[in-house]
């Protein structure tokens, strides 16, 4: 962990106090004691509720792999049917032990409001290879132009089954 300033530590004690009063919380209270007294080692437990950051590009990947899962919903709907081979046909989650994709794609869903079609598809695959088939299935996807609506063509390229 990087060392903070007099000023960092004073600026994110006097945030803590206030939220401690706020929220009614002695644990912030407690973060606000540690930064004050410059408790070094236990710095990693004021900030421990922070994530760490998620590589740049996982949540635009994340929102074209729910594109093209719409794109296929969509074909579905308008009577395209899957492969019978097809590994994941529809969207399956993603391994939300292992996954970062898991998390970004959960606060889209549900903190933003957006991809409502996968409010109700599984979110945690508790497998980490759904990610590497979601993959191949958007590299054809992106070859074929990113068509939209999808023919019956389209569907059985995109919807692969086990490589």
């Amino acid at each position: 962990m990087e060392k903070l300033s007099l000023y960092e530590r004073a600026s994110l004690a006097n945030q803590y106090r206030i939220r401690s009063r706020l929220e009614g919380d002695e644990k912030l209270g407690k973060f606000a004691e540690i930064l004050e007294r410059g408790y070094v080692t236990l710095y990693p437990r004021v900030f421990e509720w922070i994530s760490d950051e998620t590589a740049e590009g996982v949540g635009e990947e994340v929102e074209d792999i729910f594109a093209m899962y719409r794109a296929l919903e969509r074909a579905y709907e308008a009577g395209k049917e899957p492969p019978a081979a097809a590994f994941h046909p529809r969207f399956d989650g993603f391994d939300g032990n292992n996954d970062p994709h898991f998390g970004i794609a959960g606060f889209l869903i549900d903190d933003l409001g957006l991809w409502a079609e996968q409010r109700e598809r599984p979110r945690n695959s508790h497998s980490r290879s759904t990610l590497g088939i979601y993959r191949k299935m958007l590299t054809i996807w992106n070859e074929l132009g990113r068509p939209f609506p999808l023919t019956q063509e389209h569907v059985d390229k995109i919807a692969i089954g086990p490589a």
